[in-house]
């Protein structure tokens, strides 16, 4: 059963609305009635709002405690920032579910939308890094007119894994990056040396952002405001992959000298003091492994996926499709009965 993740205070929620919270307060506020007014008071607006032909579903995005679903209007963006201020609880895990992975691609370009929104309002800087692959891809509504409303002088982006030929930066590139206006200088690439040597210079330019950019995380690493992630079948991250050297490395930035793939890759614990973590997980065939990652309290580096947990006061959401989520099991015990009559 979806009941809690490996740490004995982390109490979890799981809904088939979509709605779940890990939270590591006492269990009697994690439930969906236990969050503020004002974050009901959003939900309730959203239920009765409409952005496109979809009504807003019944979900908490990226830790935030109010639901998102097309553009929100600036007004409401405003309250969520202020609730988030005035919470005096975290949420470390949220779980979403949609019917596939075209509106997971959606709710993806959304997650950038409104960490961005936060990050700008609240020090003029958004850092975001990006992997490749299907989750990339699905960043290309970004880049259409009218539909993020981002000041993209101001986003500083980074490859949480990069092969040397640059071919994550290649794919950014065709999908939204030429269309957003990200000045060069704020988009970090490698180049095509060797891995050892590319990681020392990226992690230098990682580290070389003033903080006013780049923020600490407690433990000192970096803290990006968002980090986007697509989780394989095999439960790889990034560039780690199970068992492997890197997923027990500390550090920024590793070099990853496979014989296939000689690459450059985000740490766990650079992943783990991240701000906000979204791992993008589609297809029946990532079940049994977004199971493993969400309910095997003992889960380790056998399963990388499962060993992002931004345990820096920070917030991981999977965001899944029907096929992904499809053995995970609800504990009916552990969530208050919450329907769509209980948001107003």
């Amino acid at each position: 059963m979806l009941s809690q993740t490996s740490s004995s205070s982390t109490a979890c929620r799981w809904t088939p609305h979509g709605i779940t919270a890990h939270s590591s307060s006492p269990i009697g506020r994690t439930v969906s009635r236990g969050f503020k007014n004002s974050t009901t008071a959003l939900l309730t607006q959203s239920r009765k709002a409409s952005f496109g032909s979809k009504p807003c579903p019944n979900r908490y995005a990226l830790g935030c405690n109010f639901p998102v679903r097309g553009r929100m209007p600036d007004s409401w963006l405003a309250a969520a920032a202020a609730d988030i201020e005035e919470m005096d609880y975290d949420l470390d895990l949220v779980i979403e579910v949609y019917d596939d992975a075209e509106e997971v691609a959606e709710a993806l370009c959304e997650a950038v939308m409104v960490s961005a929104d936060i990050a700008l309002s609240k020090r003029g800087a958004f850092t975001l890094a990006i992997p490749g692959g299907s989750v990339a891809k699905a960043l290309g509504d970004l880049a259409n007119s009218g539909k993020a409303d981002i000041d993209w002088e101001k986003v500083y982006l980074f490859f949480v894994n990069e092969r040397l030929e640059g071919k994550n930066y290649k794919l950014a590139k065709e999908v939204f990056l030429d269309k957003v206006g990200i000045p060069e200088s704020q988009v970090f690439t490698v180049s095509d040396t060797d891995p050892d040597t590319e990681a020392a210079k990226y992690e230098e330019s990682l580290l070389s952002l003033p903080e006013e950019v780049m923020p600490r995380a407690p433990s000192g690493l970096p803290r990006f405001d968002l980090v986007l992630l697509g989780a394989g079948a095999d439960g790889h991250v990034g560039s780690i992959y199970p068992n492997s050297a890197e997923a027990e490395a500390d550090g920024c930035i590793l070099a990853v000298n496979r014989p296939d793939k000689k690459s450059i890759t985000f740490s766990l614990p650079l992943l783990n003091a991240a701000e906000q973590v979204v791992v993008a997980a589609t297809g029946a065939g990532k079940a049994e492994m977004v199971q493993t990652a969400l309910e095997d309290p003992n889960v380790g580096i056998e399963l990388p996926a499962g060993c992002v947990r931004c345990n820096e006061k920070g917030t991981v959401v999977w965001m899944l499709d029907q096929g992904s989520s499809g053995k995970l099991e609800p504990d009916d015990d552990d969530f208050s009965d919450y329907t769509e009559e209980d948001s107003g």
